[in-house]
């Protein structure tokens, strides 16, 4: 009987950390997919934008006079 409590004690602290690291990796996997879904918010073309709101790393702000406002476009690559 006194060998099942130190057993018994090792079973449930290996438990607990496994909790925890599976919770520690769900938020990391939580965190990355916050970050894709603002890429691909980001990438929409045609989305408002000025001085104060910038658009993303591939997109740059072109204002245009037909529609009187700005919006985020593709950056064109350059070809070497």
């Amino acid at each position: 009987m006194n060998f099942n409590i130190p057993l018994l004690l090792l079973v449930s602290v290996l438990v607990i950390l496994v909790i925890a690291e599976s919770t520690h990796l769900e938020a990391e996997n939580l965190g990355d997919y916050s970050l894709e879904a603002s890429e691909r918010a980001c990438r929409r073309v045609r989305q408002p934008c000025d001085k104060k709101k910038k658009c993303c790393e591939s997109f740059r702000c072109r204002c245009h006079k037909k529609f009187d406002s700005c919006f985020c476009v593709r950056k064109a690559k350059k070809l070497i």
